[in-house]
């Protein structure tokens, strides 16, 4: 036993591990079956009810710490992008009022999103976050056609309420146009179909949802908003005419 404990007191290791001149122990795990954001959940609850010695600390590091780096930076592109978007706006309309109906359609279209990634167990990664990105991009083209189109009707004399009737009748066959285009394009990508195609599964789910959805809302609500934000009891009495 007593040279067990000298062969023990004399082991050292073979090598030692610095991170900005701190001394470290890594500890390597891989996941298999789940997801990295869940299994690195797990392990810090886990690690919350552990008291850690005076000077001592536990830190995520790898993949954990690069996947919410590239999330926080996603997060700030996603409000750069709407802010950038809405000035390009203001520019184009000459008001602040009509980008902000624009910008409705943005989180309208948040929830179909979400569901389709329930709907079909995808998780919350950087391609289905990238996919909210490029739907923001079509949302707000798809609802820019409507509301300019309003505008003109408008400033030609008709009544607010008028306007976004007949905009709402006639610049929805190239919004469903455009949606049945990306559309197209995305299936395969749900189905994964094609060479490299499951890469971008989360991408192409994030982005059918969130059209699907916005198409049935903002065909009601952005015409009932730009009828609400711009006085639209203009129409004349006795019609009843429908958005």
């Amino acid at each position: 036993m007593k040279n067990i404990a000298k062969i023990t007191r004399g082991v050292s290791p073979l090598e030692v591990e610095h991170r900005s001149i701190t001394r470290v122990t890594d500890v390597y795990a891989n996941v298999s079956g789940r997801d990295i954001a869940s299994v690195a959940d797990d392990i810090e609850k886990r690690l919350d009810g552990i008291q850690v010695p005076p000077g001592y600390r536990v830190v995520m590091r790898g993949e954990v710490e690069s996947m919410r780096e590239s999330f926080a930076g996603l997060g700030f592109g996603l409000l750069m992008a709407i802010a950038l978007v809405y000035l390009v706006m203001v520019a184009q309309f000459r008001s602040f009022l009509d980008p902000l109906i624009v910008l409705v359609t943005v989180p309208l279209s948040l929830p179909g999103t979400i569901l389709m990634l329930l709907l079909t167990g995808t998780t919350v990664n950087i391609q289905s976050f990238i996919g909210t990105i490029f739907l923001v991009g079509i949302e707000v083209s798809n609802q820019v056609l409507l509301v300019d189109f309003a505008n003109r009707l408008h400033a030609q004399g008709m009544s607010i309420y008028e306007a976004v009737v007949k905009a709402s009748s006639i610049r929805i066959r190239p919004i469903l146009m455009t949606a049945a285009a990306t559309l197209a394009a995305m299936i395969p990508m749900i189905f994964r179909l094609g060479t490299g195609a499951e890469a971008n599964v989360p991408l192409a789910r994030a982005v059918v949802g969130g059209l699907l959805f916005s198409l049935l809302l903002t065909r009601f609500v952005v015409p009932g908003l730009y009828v609400m934000l711009k006085g639209g009891k203009e129409h004349p009495e006795g019609e009843t005419q429908s958005a």
